[in-house]
């Protein structure tokens, strides 16, 4: 599993935005749901745009190493290049007797909406992102509180709907905006108080009910730069949600910058280096494009703790599509920069969280370490405590990952990255009312954000609770939402609820693409009592981590960077694994046994205390 598609954020390519959780590409005018070795393809060429990517750096990329002839490569390759014709804005070069190229064009159209990504690490994309943001407006606040000043919206002149809708935008904007903790006053058309605001914030509005459309802009008085501008439409099927999508955009995205003023005033960078490190224009965050920027920046401003910090994240999120001829070199400098922003800036928290994203999943205890310090050196950073509270739900400590996440949403109510964190660790807990009204909640909010949906039923395959995997699926389907993500949860729901093994042997038996499915069958199996089938499951979807040494760990994960959350296998629907004597060796091989040892035991020792927990504590 060289690339997992479920855990990478959408992307610009050309006119087209795709997000690789649905596979969906959209543009003006169209849309395309592509397949998943043909994304992967994608993909890793995007992520050398510009530069020849051989068929061997494809094979190990996209095909995990194994044997593929040239027509399946061919094949992929012709498929892209049909999706380009429609989509428009990119080609693919063939490099005779070296590989295929990725070109793209100059010419862009705007995206008729925003979509952004948060699954496990999104607010540390986040957090990437908003350096574009503040760098603009480079000055010592007063204080680190932000400042924005909104200017009336502007509307179709002589049309009633459309001056009531820029009205409500407005007004949403102002109230989600102050939620966060923003501090926002009303700006009149002559500008006059806007000099004393960090930003100014204008919009306007085109058409009304179904066919209207938000367009947003923050400015930098002081700089006269636009440093972030959407444009979102509205849902034919819910239009009047436009207001507060319009101001949980907003907000997701200013909810950094605050603390990000906080570390450059403390820290001082360079504005105009700073700057560069990202496309402040574009609709949608590209971490490949700005791991190469980073790359660039951080290079020439080795005193710049947020250079330096940008560096070590990116490096940590694109570590993965990075060639393994070229991930040695990358690690080396992604770590040198993870140390250098930690001496710039020691009292930040979240230059503690690169130390995770830079080495082998199975050092778990001393990735907690690490996260733990900078939460105690900072506890309101902007990220930390939420990448804390991930580990811990991975870990089997739900009962204290569920508040943590609760906290981390409340710090940024609209974050959707925070919203799908919460929601799995609501389902994995078995607390499904809190979940659904959440889930309506981000789904209203952010309509086209795969990762409430994956999330949701990825906490809902960790209970083990197919039923209700199955309403949901069914609930989902019917609303439209994913209708081609490949689901089992209704015939596995039929055999566990009919404890009809041969149902769920049947509905096993074909291989899937996504990892989701073949985790519920390994679960619903286990739980019928073919735990030969799931351990064999168990063994392909969770591959040795750990070594003797860390250095030994280190390469292992350098060599295969892409690994599988593991709270599937802590939650309660790996209850049935866990009552047989090969949950431990695969507890030890991922790393789990190692950490519940040094005295960090999972609920279903410390609470359920379950007949493995005998074994876990044996030194």
């Amino acid at each position: 599993m060289v690339m997992e598609l479920a855990a990478r954020e959408p992307f610009r390519l050309g006119n087209a935005t795709i997000d690789p959780v649905s596979r969906e590409a959209r543009w003006e005018g169209g849309q395309e749901r592509l397949q998943p070795q043909t994304l992967k393809v994608l993909i890793a060429l995007a992520a050398k745009r510009g530069e020849v990517v051989t068929r061997d750096e494809l094979v190990e990329l996209c095909w995990d190493g194994r044997i593929v002839g040239d027509d399946v490569i061919n094949r992929s390759i012709s498929l892209l290049r049909q999706f380009a014709e429609h989509a428009g804005g990119f080609a693919i070069e063939t490099v005779p007797r070296a590989g295929y190229r990725l070109i793209e064009n100059g010419h862009r159209v705007s995206a008729g909406r925003t979509r952004r990504l948060a699954i496990a690490g999104a607010a540390i994309i986040s957090l990437v992102a908003a350096i574009a943001i503040f760098a603009l407006s480079h000055r010592p606040p007063p204080s680190t509180t932000l400042r924005i000043a909104v200017e009336p919206f502007a509307y179709d002149r002589g049309d009633e709907n459309s001056r009531r809708l820029a009205g409500q935008v407005a007004d949403a904007s102002i109230r989600m905006l102050t939620e966060t903790g923003v501090s926002v006053s009303r700006l009149e058309r002559d500008r006059t108080t806007g000099a004393r605001a960090d930003f100014v914030l204008s919009g306007s509005i085109t058409g009304s009910g179904n066919r209207s459309a938000a367009t947003v802009t923050l400015d930098d008085p002081l700089r006269h730069a636009v440093v972030l501008s959407r444009q979102i439409s509205a849902e034919p099927n819910d239009p009047d949600a436009l207001p507060d999508q319009v101001g949980a955009q907003l907000s997701a995205a200013l909810s950094w910058v605050a603390p990000l003023l906080r570390l450059d005033r403390e820290h001082p960078s360079d504005p105009a280096v700073i700057a560069n490190l990202l496309d402040t224009n574009q609709t949608s965050f590209d971490s490949q494009r700005a791991f190469q920027r980073a790359r660039r920046v951080a290079q020439g401003a080795p005193d710049s703790a947020i250079a330096q910090l940008a560096l070590a994240m990116s490096t940590g999120l694109n570590v993965m599509v990075i060639p393994t001829a070229e991930r040695s070199g990358a690690l080396a400098s992604g770590r040198a920069a993870a140390a250098r922003a930690i001496r710039l800036a020691p009292d930040f928290g979240d230059v503690y969280i690169p130390w995770c994203m830079l080495h082998a999943e199975a050092r778990i205890a001393e990735c907690e370490a690490s996260l733990r310090h900078g939460l105690a050196a900072d506890p309101n950073a902007p990220s930390v405590l939420s990448t804390l509270g991930i580990l811990l739900r991975n870990v089997g400590r739900l009962d204290e990952a569920l508040p943590i996440a609760a906290e981390s949403l409340a710090r940024s109510p609209y974050g959707p990255g925070k919203m799908a964190n919460s929601l799995i660790a609501l389902e994995a807990s078995g607390q499904s009312d809190d979940a659904e009204a959440l889930f309506r909640r981000g789904h209203r909010l952010w309509p086209h954000y795969g990762g409430l949906f994956l999330k949701r039923v990825g906490g809902l395959t960790a209970r083990g609770d197919f039923d209700a995997l199955s309403r949901f699926d069914q609930q989902v389907r019917a609303s439209g939402l994913f209708p081609h993500y490949p689901s089992l949860a209704r015939p596995l729901a039929l055999a566990v609820r009919e404890r009809s093994l041969s149902v769920a042997q049947a509905a096993c038996r074909q291989p899937a693409d996504d990892d989701l499915p073949v985790i519920q069958c390994m679960l619903a199996l286990a739980r019928l009592g073919d735990l030969d089938e799931a351990f064999r499951l168990a063994d392909r979807l969770y591959p040795r981590r750990t070594a003797g040494t860390a250095a030994e760990e280190d390469a292992i994960w350098f060599a295969n960077p892409d690994n599988l959350d593991t709270i599937y296998l802590t939650a309660s629907g790996a209850a049935p694994l866990r009552r047989d004597p090969r949950y431990l060796a695969l507890a030890d091989r991922v790393g789990l046994s190692r950490y519940w040892r040094k005295g960090h035991l999972p609920d279903f020792c410390t609470r359920y205390r379950e007949p493995i927990c005998r074994a876990i504590t044996k030194s």
